[in-house]
């Protein structure tokens, strides 16, 4: 298993590479405060399912990262379907992976990337498989259409 923050050497080369106008995050925490620093004028949409961590968060920096929209959004609620943006990035560290990719697949835009989280794991090969990998280490793998 990769290391616990072992996606932010990723998440912010891509960010300074793309300079993303649109984010969007499955799975709210530290990465949201790394993609409001390194993206101050970006749209960032995080989505969280947990109640107690999404409050954790939200109380913490709602104030402080102007440009985040925090939605809470339990999984039997449309965790994952409820976006219908395009964007520019997409983080995936959150419940249902393979569900956001499938989604992700739809809503990411044909310069953008999709970063996931945790990606050694078996479990979200055919996730992946939608996708073209550009890089992968570290247990994080940045993905086009």
């Amino acid at each position: 298993m990769a290391p616990f923050l072992s996606f932010e050497k990723l998440l912010r080369k891509y960010l300074r590479l793309i300079k993303p106008r649109r984010i969007l995050e499955w799975g709210t925490g530290y990465s949201t405060t790394i993609m409001a620093e390194e993206c101050p004028n970006a749209k960032i949409d995080t989505f969280e399912h947990d109640e107690k961590w999404f409050y954790l968060h939200y109380n913490k920096y709602h104030r402080q990262l102007p440009n985040v929209t925090f939605h809470l959004r339990p999984l039997e609620e449309g965790y994952v379907t409820c976006p219908s943006s395009q964007y520019d990035l997409i983080f995936i560290d959150g419940r249902e992976r393979v569900r956001c990719m499938q989604t992700a697949r739809k809503i990411v835009s044909a310069t953008g990337v999709v970063i996931l989280h945790d990606s050694e794991r078996e479990r979200y090969a055919s996730g992946k498989a939608l996708f073209r990998i550009i890089e992968e280490k570290d247990g994080t793998a940045v993905m086009r259409i």
